[in-house]
């Protein structure tokens, strides 16, 4: 009897047991599936259990970027401009202004069918920026550019050969002169003399920022550019049709303080000519950048930059691409000013872009 009180107890306690059991995998699988009016637990227990993680430090693939280094020479001035940037953050609402001034001596010359390009320019370009959505940025830029006579002659020739590079070809020309000359087979020329300050096409620009990347891969951003005609002054000074380019940045961290940035970008033509001269009606642009963090608020860049030629025929020497470099300095004087500086010298082909510059740049921002 008693033997089997203590067995009935013990089924009805194992009963129990088998209840509760069976109301804890039903719970759980109710809490699995979620229910109408409720979160599926197994998403909150994840969610909490991500939360309490380690988390590992985040990488940072922006760094400052490149300088951006656009093409003066004289007959570059009228196109759309490219200029490498870095890939930039930003947020909704924020601003930020800025200006870059470039001075830079233009010196090539050639025969069959004869051509010279002799004189300076000196380029300010206004540029402000608006976070529309954390994604999304627009732009508007304003150049204003002189072409003047030569005043960098000798410290061009100076720096040639300090650092053991080939004499320009303004040792073949007076100092202190400005002369456009360009002729194609059949007779077709142009030529431009005048020393002059006008107000370039006005550019309309977007970003679009892709990815902020991570351990291995880098951060994007996409631009978007298009060149209004609104020039006052002479074919010079900026093209008579719409233009249109689009560009991609990556930035990449590849250890420390060192980062790689690459861009390219294309570019359409609206006009096809100079006076007489027919020109590419396409161009194509890549390159290269090295930062190096010096500080938290320095970084020194070493930047290559490959250009597609201005024209199609004609002389040999303008149908070839341009490479350019420059050696550079960003530094944050505050959390919303920074100061640029850079040297750019061109290299391989000497004929197509400008023979020396030296520019400035400072950006503020909200």
């Amino acid at each position: 009897m008693g033997i089997h009180a203590h067995l009935s107890g013990q089924t009805a306690e194992s009963d129990e047991i088998m209840v509760d059991l069976m109301n804890i995998a039903v719970g759980l699988v109710v809490g699995f599936l979620g229910t109408r009016d409720s979160q599926p637990a197994l998403a909150l227990i994840l969610s909490q259990l991500e939360d309490g993680a380690p988390q590992e430090e985040s990488i940072s693939n922006r760094g400052r970027g490149p300088i951006p280094i656009a093409d003066n020479f004289l007959i570059s001035l009228r196109r759309l401009p490219f200029s490498s940037q870095g890939v930039e953050a930003w947020e909704e609402g924020s601003w930020e202004v800025g200006g870059t001034l470039q001075w830079s001596s233009s010196i090539a010359d050639g025969e069959n069918p004869f051509f010279r390009i002799d004189g300076e320019a000196l380029a300010l370009v206004a540029a402000l920026k608006y976070g529309v959505t954390p994604w999304f940025r627009v732009g508007l830029s304003v150049p204003v550019r002189l072409r003047m006579a030569g005043m960098l002659d000798g410290f061009t020739d100076g720096f040639h050969e300090l650092f053991g590079l080939p004499p320009g070809a303004s040792q073949r020309y007076p100092n202190g002169e400005i002369h456009v000359e360009i002729t194609q087979a059949g007779g077709s020329r142009f030529e431009d003399s005048q020393t002059r300050a006008d107000l370039g096409n006005l550019v309309l620009s977007a970003w679009v920022d892709g990815t902020e990347g991570n351990e291995w891969l880098p951060a994007a951003m996409v631009g978007l550019d298009l060149g209004i005609p609104s020039s006052t002054g002479d074919e010079l000074a900026g093209d008579d049709g719409v233009s249109f380019q689009v560009s991609l940045h990556l930035s990449k961290r590849i250890v420390g303080g060192l980062l790689v940035h690459l861009f390219g970008a294309v570019a359409w033509y609206g006009d096809e000519s100079l006076g007489e001269i027919r020109t590419e009606d396409k161009r194509l642009f890549g390159g290269v950048a090295i930062e190096w963090e010096i500080s938290s608020a320095t970084s020194f860049l070493i930047h290559a930059e490959w250009r597609g030629p201005l024209f199609s025929h004609g002389n040999d020497r303008l149908t070839l691409p341009s490479f350019v470099y420059s050696l550079g300095v960003k530094t944050g004087i505050s959390d919303r000013l920074e100061l640029q500086f850079a040297i750019v010298e061109n290299e391989l082909s000497y004929h197509n872009s400008a023979d020396f510059g030296v520019q400035i740049g400072v950006q503020f921002s909200n």
